[in-house]
């Protein structure tokens, strides 16, 4: 499944139209019962920051 991503990720780098702001946070530690929350807990904190 890495060789996957590796490829996604480095078509993403080479190639995303201009505009597009993406980001890869690998989680090693986290199997396919317990990424959600910690991924969901960072896409939101990154759309969404906090006012200061």
């Amino acid at each position: 499944m890495q060789a996957g991503m590796d490829r996604l990720t480095a078509a993403l780098g080479n190639g995303a139209p201009r505009g597009v702001i993406w980001r890869y946070a690998p989680y090693p530690q986290e199997k396919h019962s317990t990424i959600y929350h910690p991924a969901a807990t960072a896409a939101i904190r990154a759309l969404f920051p906090p006012v200061p």
